[in-house]
């Protein structure tokens, strides 16, 4: 009886091992889509071993343990994507706190009460704060490639919870998981696209793209669409000309072409000149003095009705002109002026 016993046991886990064994692994090539709050293209790793991320492309390989290796064509080093359950981390992690330079440590509520920052793709600056009462406050910021003092943030808000060695960021009643292994945070995960997620995929993508496109309009240094700046190049070009009132006799003469702007000013009768490379922003003419004195002016200006009117100048050497929703023309201005006349 008893060798009877054993023998079903035996065979009930060989068959048992030879299940497991004989399961059937995702196969690897598809898309593998962030699933963070930070916006990054898409793997699409394809049958034939290569892969495209954004522009970048190359070759992969996978290991016995899941993780994908990016062999990127232009690059000497590898990226490793290392898989953990049904996700894949980069190696970008946040190791210590800004204030005490303490690992990430989460209290028996889940709590933290931490902020980190990290470098991302040696441009963007992430900041992640982890607050005591399950908030949290994540900022993406990078300078502007237009104004150089200007820095472009984008930032989210919301809650968070700590599900064992997840965790899940919580924002506009979508769930973003960041990864918490070895006290470390791994802020870039990517889960494989498949028929039962991509909706949400796709979803939670396009809110972070809105996101990132209310942020980017809400800025004065923002840079308008090609029709429109052609629209307004098209209204700018030609000589403008202001005579501010008073006793100093402040006379400005601008000749703008497509791509420059060439200053004059006078006074108390002495002139100076400056020039520079101009971009049209959402709320100003942005100028790029290359010449005399090197920096930034701006000329703010109204569009509307076809009707473009040109205000005086702001040198931007007020540090509030770094602030994005700086406002250059006052209500009263906008209706009264003064601005510039338009002579050529």
């Amino acid at each position: 009886m008893k060798k009877t016993s054993m023998f079903v046991l035996v065979s009930a886990l060989f068959f048992a091992l030879a299940a497991c064994s004989g399961a059937k692994e995702e196969p690897i090539p598809g898309t593998y889509e962030a699933v963070s709050l930070y916006d990054a293209p898409a793997y699409q790793l394809n049958e034939n071993g290569s892969y495209d991320h954004g522009e970048q492309k190359g070759t992969y390989t996978t290991d016995s343990d899941r993780n994908i290796v990016l062999s990127p064509k232009d690059a000497e080093a590898d990226i490793t994507l290392t898989a953990h359950g049904s996700y894949y981390y980069t190696q970008d992690s946040l190791d210590e706190d800004t204030e005490y330079g303490l690992a990430p440590s989460f209290d028996e509520n889940g709590r933290s009460g931490q902020t980190f920052t990290r470098t991302m793709d040696s441009s963007v600056e992430m900041t992640l704060s982890l607050h005591d009462d399950g908030t949290f406050q994540l900022s993406f910021s990078s300078q502007s490639p237009v104004f150089s003092r200007g820095n472009d943030v984008v930032s989210y808000e919301g809650s968070y919870t700590l599900e064992d060695d997840v965790l899940h960021l919580t924002w506009n009643d979508m769930d973003f998981p960041l990864l918490y292994l070895d006290e470390k945070i791994y802020p870039v995960v990517y889960t494989k696209s498949t028929e039962e997620n991509s909706t949400a995929l796709q979803a939670s993508r396009t809110a972070i793209q809105d996101a990132e496109e209310a942020a980017r309009q809400s800025r004065w240094w923002t840079p308008v669409d090609d029709a429109l700046s052609g629209e307004i190049i098209s209204k700018l070009t030609g000589t403008w000309e202001y005579t501010e009132s008073g006793q100093y006799g402040l006379y400005y003469r601008l000749s703008i072409d497509s791509s420059t702007v060439d200053v004059h000013i006078e006074l108390l009768g002495y002139p100076a000149e400056n020039s520079g490379p101009y971009t049209v922003c959402n709320d100003v003419i942005l100028v790029h003095y290359t010449g005399g004195t090197k920096g930034y002016v701006a000329f703010p200006y109204t569009y509307e009705n076809g009707t473009l009117r040109l205000y005086p100048i702001n040198s931007l050497d007020d540090a509030a002109t770094n602030d994005p929703g700086m406002q250059f023309i006052s209500d009263e201005a906008r209706t009264n002026g003064p601005w510039f006349t338009k002579t050529a």
